[in-house]
């Protein structure tokens, strides 16, 4: 998205903008993909054909998962990259292009150069702009954003109407930490639209690979269950109505809730499967305070 955003809004959006990935090329094709070959260079070279370099001249080159490219293939894409000059696999005579390069990687490449597996030289000459897009946890207001994209894109080729996305739903997709980034979140949404009713996306629709809401164990339960019974011998023993007795319960339970989510409202509506507006009006109506300023 950034490459395609730096191209198309540059004064080379008429040129072409080819992608590559690294990571998905074969290492004997690698040299071939970028810089073409002569009929008849290797046994399937049936043709002549341009390099990814060639095909993106006069326009960008995207070259996803650059920390992937083997070391033995990266003095030859060095010299590209200052030569300005490309030669097909099989063929002597160097070809001119004019293209920009935009490379991305999810390595730290300085320790990449440390360790022996990045040219330092190939680092700096592709590093003369860094952009670094955060991880999707570092930037939770852009999930209701991305949530509802997905949303109408995965609705649109399924051929279905939109369902609604409900505000609890979304309050759990942006406490959850996405260690697969704008990835994971297109596959979860894609997934709850499958296994919705096609009218509300739901909490129980959304399937995250770390599970953070660990289940209590049998002597915590255990703990409940005695602190439930110390609960219900002082209301018959103050003799209080069903309604104090019912508000003494809620402010308890709530109160615990807001004590093991640190104060975070919108996870503890996840743990009491409430709606988190109505229990923010239930938390004011009983007159609670949280340990700390809630997270939300």
């Amino acid at each position: 998205m950034v490459a395609q955003a730096i191209h198309y809004q540059s004064r080379r959006s008429k040129g072409p903008l080819i992608p590559l990935s690294c990571a998905t090329i074969p290492e004997g094709m690698i040299e071939s993909e970028l810089f073409g070959h002569k009929r008849s260079a290797f046994s399937d070279a049936i043709t002549d054909r341009p390099g990814a370099f060639e095909e993106a001249d006069g326009g960008t080159i995207f070259l996803d998962e650059i920390g992937e490219l083997p070391l033995s293939m990266q003095p030859r894409l060095l010299r590209v990259l200052q030569e300005k000059k490309v030669k097909r696999l099989g063929e002597n005579r160097e070809r001119p292009v004019d293209v920009r390069v935009v490379a991305a990687t999810n390595r730290d490449l300085e320790a990449e150069v440390r360790n022996g597996n990045f040219r330092e030289d190939l680092y700096f000459r592709l590093a003369g702009f860094p952009i670094t897009v955060p991880p999707l946890r570092n930037r939770p207001e852009d999930i209701p954003l991305l949530a509802n994209h997905f949303l109408n894109r995965c609705a649109e080729e399924m051929g279905q109407k939109r369902p609604a996305l409900r505000s609890d739903t979304l309050d759990a997709l942006i406490e959850y930490t996405f260690p697969g980034n704008v990835r994971e979140l297109k596959n979860i949404i894609e997934r709850a639209l499958i296994e919705s009713d096609g009218k509300t996306i739901l909490r129980r629709h959304l399937h995250f690979e770390q599970n953070r809401d660990v289940p209590p164990e049998a002597g915590d339960l255990r703990d409940e269950v005695q602190a439930v019974d110390s609960l219900i011998q002082s209301v018959i023993s103050e003799r209080l109505s069903y309604g104090a007795s019912l508000d003494r319960f809620k402010r308890r339970l709530i109160e615990q809730t807001l004590h093991e989510c640190s104060g975070n409202r919108s996870k503890a509506a996840r743990w009491l499967d409430m709606h988190r507006p109505n229990l923010v009006a239930l938390i004011k109506n009983l007159g609670l305070t949280t340990d700390r300023k809630p997270a939300d």
